[in-house]
């Protein structure tokens, strides 16, 4: 049985455009997954909301990846393959980043995870690009600015530069599903179900 962590943030919690909670296991991609990779896979779930790569947030404690990606693995080992899905909550406008700089936190995140593992060598990677931003953020959420938007179209690009260096998978979400139009942020269930599909395929093909 091969185990896989998907470590991301609120698209990997399921959380619902309309911030009515989360979607259960049945619509959320994880859950999609679990059940279409049945018995030979165990799909390990832990999404938070505004996590970022390696930034604190400075209204919420825990929300940084790099600070919290230790214990993940080490609480879920052992792990086959380790799924990153993040970099959405590292273009709000107070952290100032530019895309450079998210994939550079990036491979930190990448480098801590692998020195987390007890078998570095038994672990593999699949970094995932996340959705793009939609472009009327700027009207219904105040924590992205126009720069947010526009950094959100070259992570997918970095991450799939940052992915060959550091020899991992690479998936770009936006090529497979969109934010919603009710928060231009997080995915209708029908865009969790196509990504679902992208990352199965992915996944069947690490493991072929």
């Amino acid at each position: 049985m091969k185990r896989i962590l998907c470590f991301g943030d609120s698209n990997t919690y399921g959380y619902k455009p309309d911030r009515s909670g989360q979607f259960n296991e049945n619509i959320r991609w994880t859950g999609l997954l679990s059940k279409s990779l049945g018995d030979d896979f165990t799909i390990i779930e832990d999404g938070v909301c505004g996590r970022t790569l390696a930034l604190d947030d400075p209204m919420f404690v825990g929300r940084n990846g790099l600070k919290s990606i230790e214990n993940s693995i080490r609480s879920n080992s052992p792990i086959d393959l380790l799924i990153i899905m993040l970099g959405t909550n590292d273009l709000k406008y107070f952290y100032r980043m530019a895309a450079e700089k998210i994939t550079e936190n990036c491979g930190k995140l990448i480098d801590k995870a692998i020195s987390s593992c007890e078998n570095p060598d038994s672990i593999q990677i699949l970094l995932i690009s996340p959705i793009l931003l939609g472009e009327n953020i700027l009207s219904i959420n105040s924590t992205y600015n126009a720069q947010s938007v526009k950094t959100s179209h070259s992570l997918a690009k970095e991450f799939e530069n940052l992915a060959k260096k550091k020899n991992c998978y690479f998936l770009a979400a936006e090529n497979y599903a969109v934010a919603s139009d009710v928060d231009c942020e997080h995915m209708t269930a029908a865009e969790h179900k196509k990504l679902a599909t992208a990352i199965e395929k992915e996944i069947l093909k690490i493991f072929k």
